[in-house]
């Protein structure tokens, strides 16, 4: 077995793997000795060299190699690991009787190496994990992540992002078409069809995108339907999609499942009676807002609930602090969703919405005692995209008066 101790780290000559392997002492960390290790896609991990030119390759004898990352065919599996707290171990391979090789990650050294996520549960009034221990979730909206990743594009300085900013959990859409983007260059890039993207994946590569999604820490808060009645209006269709996302969430811990998003706007609606139940848990069957007039939402209400209250300050803060009202959600596991949304300019439509630090700061502040978790709304985020300076500043403010839950 390789191991690299603890009072030694790995040296990468002149940045290079394939200028040959050294030693240095622990307290002796220069470039050379920062490497990149980056989550891959199918949950395992991969070592970029400093140069970021080589992926750190293991040889049938249990050496070190190289690979160059410009081979789309890389990282393969001699160049995959898999990640136990920070402990690397390369991948079994047929025929490999010698122990593998692992290695101790000193650092995170990509920046976002996490903690996988457990499985939550309900307690009373909040997610609890395997050890019973509270979890406030504190969501982010990142409406288009699996979208996103399903088109190739590269979530991580948006997951980077948010990790650095304390969230702990994204708010995802299984699908969308109704958002207005008319001031895009393609309008056609937040739509987003489950049947469009059969063939890219969409049901095969749940688990891979959950995992990637683990890997920075986050539990994936996922909506089933959104924009229903325009993209699978057919209860027979809904029951099949249904049906095979919940199977894939339910395989990895960091999961929880919404049937559908705004129940009674947006032509979202669907039968919540016919899916009752799910898999995946916890499990909500919509989410709450005004259309219900203040009065308490109708069952069935799964294993929490989900109370959106009105954006207008203050009431936006008040129906926070009230989320366990008699009329909305009393006695129920709640999480508040989008109390308030930010971005100075969403610049896909041009519309204006929040920009002060002080109200994210209130806003965020009041959740604390009274629901479960509660989600950051963005301009942004909505595309899940990098944030904007201005955004930015709230997000900072808004996960600034989470710390420390």
């Amino acid at each position: 077995m390789m191991t690299v101790l603890s009072d030694t780290i790995l040296n990468a000559r002149f940045g290079k793997f394939s200028e040959g392997f050294e030693y240095r002492a622990a307290n002796a960390q220069g470039g050379d000795e920062t490497m990149a290790v980056l989550a891959q896609p199918d949950g395992t991990y991969a070592v970029k060299s400093p140069n970021g030119q080589e992926w750190l390759s293991i040889q049938p004898d249990g050496s070190m190699g190289w690979r160059p990352t410009s081979d789309p065919t890389q990282p393969g599996p001699w160049e995959k690991f898999s990640l136990v707290g920070h402990v690397l171990t390369e991948l079994p391979k047929d025929g490999i009787t010698r122990a593998l090789v692992q290695l101790i990650v000193r650092d995170d050294l990509d920046g976002h190496v996490a903690p996988t996520p457990e499985r939550l549960h309900v307690g009373r009034l909040d997610f609890r994990n395997a050890q019973n221990h509270p979890v406030f979730l504190k969501l982010a909206t990142s409406f288009l992540a699996y979208k996103r990743f399903l088109d190739g594009n590269d979530l991580g300085p948006h997951f980077q992002e948010l990790q650095d900013l304390g969230c702990n959990g994204l708010v995802v859409f299984g699908m969308v078409v109704g958002f207005d983007v008319h001031l895009a260059p393609d309008p056609n890039f937040a739509k987003f069809r489950p049947q469009e993207y059969e063939s890219r994946g969409y049901y095969t590569r749940l688990q891979d995108f959950c995992r990637l999604c683990a890997s920075y820490g986050f539990y994936v808060y996922w909506c089933m339907f959104a924009d229903t009645q325009h993209i699978m209006p057919n209860y027979s269709d809904q029951r099949r999609h249904f049906d095979r996302v919940d199977a894939e969430l339910a395989q990895v811990p960091n999961t929880l499942l919404r049937l559908v998003n705004e129940q009674n706007a947006h032509e979202n609606g669907v039968e919540r009676a016919r899916f009752a139940t799910a898999t995946t848990r916890p499990y909500c069957t919509m989410d709450y807002g005004e259309e219900y007039g203040g009065n308490r939402y109708p069952p069935p209400y799964g294993d929490f609930g989900d109370n959106h209250t009105p954006r207008s300050y203050p009431k936006c803060v008040k129906d926070i602090c009230q989320a366990d009202n008699p009329n909305y959600l009393a006695g129920e596991c709640t999480i508040v969703g989008e109390p308030l949304k930010f971005g100075a300019r969403d610049k896909y439509n041009g519309r204006t919405y929040e920009t002060s630090p002080r109200l994210a700061k209130e806003a965020a502040g009041t959740a604390l005692g009274t629901c479960a978790a509660i989600d950051y709304h963005s301009t942004d985020g909505t595309y899940s995209e990098v944030m904007e300076p201005d955004v930015k500043a709230t997000a900072a403010a808004w996960f600034g008066a989470l710390q420390g839950i």
